[in-house]
């Protein structure tokens, strides 16, 4: 049955990326070599002008799209990651003040029909950039960040090495989520059987050790892209709902459609949301909204696991009709792994974005390609701040003893399972707080950990906090009455 479920689901040992894929250019389409070319040998002395020419001087040959129906899967993939990197640089190649809304033809329209073949929007994905777009440097070593790099680099040159880090980081972590997934398909198994509470147990157990991997390997992303380097190819990643850059959206010559799209983003991870599933997390309307609209932008197949993943036994509702202690234990204790992971996420956000928001507002001059056109928004289009306090938050509440975001068990354990590094901002990112006058709720709340800003509104809502307030109001009315 596992087997089955991997085949359908397009599901490898190394989670969702996949078992086979291409580096090269298929059959009879070589026409595309020269831009293939640019990209791969990118340096200071290639001009984006020069690029867009050697992108307009490539003949279009309709013929080619019927050729994709007919190309094998790992043929299909590379194609879609060449053009959706060659599109995604066209657009920025010359720098925000000339960003273009404009595909021309000859790449525009093979970029939409590999898209509608596979179900996928014309934009830069989580597929496309990290999926489908990453391999290893020795295919006889483990998928570590160390030994995986980026195929098609689409950054300037000085901040190729930022971005390489950033999608191998990724990439490390859906290679260890092969290991999450078959856990949790061996789980659901177990739970049908009715007689392997042991099994379970020993895959929750499983699970709880490779979620403190994958914390461990998203803070390898420190030392493999560096804050500057982030901000220089962030534009790269972004997508085409910036009405600033693309007030009709995003245009192909020769097709009528046009295209508001949201840039690549870790929510368009199959990985996290079947987590997610597993665990019964349940966030707030707004959040799986927008969780719901990230499935648009990942392979439909996956998307597909998610709604397998979300029917049948539940891991959670099951744990709690054994009223094993133990089985309930090893929940909780995954599910607090999990929203640790979320924490460590939560504190990049802050040492990568905010930190470099704060920069551009002290220097008036700056380096053009490291304009921020996002705003204080993540690529995805959120706001980081309140949306993953939530998400952790939900997360959190998830488990079945001690769920409350400050339980102080939940808390005592979390101090012994995530590093200090992991849970506090780090001192630019203290500091951009204490002299920062940049608008929005961040900026107040940049210098506490997670737990420290949720345990001040938890007194606040205590009958302490109640009597307090309530003090307040009544000697503001008093003092309001005398004015009066």
């Amino acid at each position: 049955m596992t087997t089955n479920v991997y085949q359908r689901y397009a599901i490898s040992n190394l989670g969702f990326l996949p078992a086979e894929i291409t580096y090269s250019l298929p059959q009879g389409w070589e026409s595309y070599q020269p831009i293939i070319d640019f990209i791969e040998g990118n340096n200071e002395t290639l001009s984006g002008e020069l690029y867009r020419k050697i992108v307009s001087e490539t003949p279009y040959d309709e013929a080619l799209l019927d050729t994709i129906p007919e190309m094998p899967q790992s043929e299909v993939f590379y194609l879609y990651t060449a053009f959706s990197m060659i599109c995604q640089k066209y657009i920025w190649c010359c720098g925000p003040e000339k960003c273009v809304d404009t595909l021309p033809r000859q790449i525009g329209i093979p970029y939409y029909a590999v898209c509608k073949h596979l179900g996928l929007p014309p934009n830069l994905t989580y597929s496309s950039l990290v999926l489908w777009n990453t391999r290893l440097i020795d295919s006889q070593k483990p998928p570590t960040v160390d030994n995986i790099r980026l195929v098609l680099n689409i950054a300037p040159a000085k901040y190729m090495k930022a971005l390489d880090g950033f999608s191998a980081v990724h990439a490390a972590i859906e290679a260890k989520g092969g290991a999450l997934i078959d856990s949790m398909l061996k789980i659901r198994e177990a739970i049908t059987d009715g007689n392997s509470l042991e099994k379970i147990k020993e895959e929750l157990r499983k699970m709880g050790i490779f979620l403190k991997d994958l914390r461990h390997i998203l803070a390898e992303m420190y030392n493999y892209c560096d804050r500057d380097g982030f901000w220089g190819f962030r534009r790269y990643i972004g997508g085409t709902d910036n009405k600033q850059f693309f007030p009709d959206g995003l245009k192909i010559e020769g097709i009528e459609e046009t295209f508001t799209l949201k840039g690549g983003s870790g929510t368009q991870s199959p990985l996290m949301q079947a987590l997610d599933r597993f665990f019964s997390v349940k966030h707030n309307p707004l959040a799986r909204q927008y969780f719901d609209e990230m499935k648009v932008y990942m392979y439909p197949p996956h998307a597909q696991f998610l709604d397998y993943l979300a029917t049948g036994p539940q891991i959670r509702d099951y744990t709690i009709s054994t009223k094993d202690e133990e089985l309930i234990k090893l929940f909780d204790s995954a599910v607090g792994e999990f929203a640790n992971y979320r924490r460590l996420h939560y504190k990049l956000i802050h040492d990568y974005i905010m930190y470099n928001i704060k920069k551009d507002e002290e220097l008036k001059e700056q380096d053009p390609d490291k304009k921020n056109i996002f705003e204080s928004k993540g690529t995805g289009g959120t706001d980081p701040h309140v949306f993953l306090m939530d998400v952790i938050d939900k997360t959190l509440r998830s488990k079945i003893r001690g769920s409350k975001f400050n339980d102080p068990e939940e808390n005592k354990s979390d101090s012994t399972a995530i590093s200090d590094r992991d849970l506090t901002p780090s001192k630019d990112t203290e500091k951009m707080s204490e002299t920062g006058n940049h608008s929005g709720k961040i900026a107040k709340t940049l210098n506490y950990p997670v737990s420290k800003t949720m345990s001040n509104l938890q007194w606040w809502c205590s009958w302490r906090g109640g009597v307090l307030l309530l003090f307040i109001l009544l000697l503001l009315r008093a003092i309001r009455n005398m004015v009066l």
